[in-house]
């Protein structure tokens, strides 16, 4: 992750996972979030 001068405010994020349609939606909300992260 570069420094931009930004406070990360997430280091892990946690998904229970139980095969259902929420958590499989939550799942992808929470890969999006990592990627756009390690992006900066």
């Amino acid at each position: 992750m570069k420094d931009s001068g930004e406070t990360v405010m997430y280091k892990r994020i946690l998904v229970a996972l139980d095969g259902s349609l929420s958590v499989s939606l939550a799942l992808e909300e929470a890969l999006k979030l990592a990627r756009s992260v390690t992006r900066c």
